[in-house]
């Protein structure tokens, strides 16, 4: 089981479900990755995107998850 849909969540899921683990993933908020998102500003008529500062290329991890094909994935909301 992994606790936490942020950016780590998700990257632990895939790599033990690529190891033959069956894996759960839980996530509080009704969207994945944590801190990063766009907020929707009216005012300005912008999306900014807040935590384009974590996506650096010192994070190879992240890189090797968005390379990776979707895989299937079943969803459960309560």
């Amino acid at each position: 089981m992994v606790v936490g849909g942020g950016l780590a969540g998700p990257a632990s899921t895939v790599w033990l479900a690529e190891a033959g683990h069956r894996v759960t993933l839980l996530e509080r908020r009704a969207r994945l990755g944590g801190r990063t998102q766009a907020l929707c500003v009216p005012e300005v008529d912008d999306l900014p995107d807040n935590g384009q500062h974590v996506v650096a290329t010192g994070y190879e991890h992240l890189f090797r998850l968005r390379a990776r094909p979707r895989a299937p994935l079943k969803l459960l909301r309560r």
